[in-house]
């Protein structure tokens, strides 16, 4: 989405540093084609679990979107 609009209504959003950016061009990722703009923003992973009753049952944010949360944890927050 244009700008990270959803990221940024939740805080979720970091600024890529200047010294990656030509990396990532390189790579093939021109952020300012993906996101639409030039800010060099990008989303921080999260996952949610969020129940009928409106409140969140789970949280998991991590900066290293390399790391994701555990499936079985998410599960077990089920009960």
């Amino acid at each position: 989405m244009i700008e990270n609009q959803v990221a940024n209504k939740f805080g979720l959003v970091f600024t890529l540093p200047e010294n990656v950016r030509e990396l990532y061009k390189c790579l093939g990722a021109y952020l300012p084609d993906f996101n639409g703009d030039d800010s060099y923003k990008l989303p921080i992973s999260a996952t949610y679990l969020i129940g009928q009753d409106k409140k969140i049952h789970f949280a998991y944010v991590n900066v290293n979107y390399m790391e994701r949360a555990d499936i079985s944890t998410l599960i077990n927050s089920l009960d």
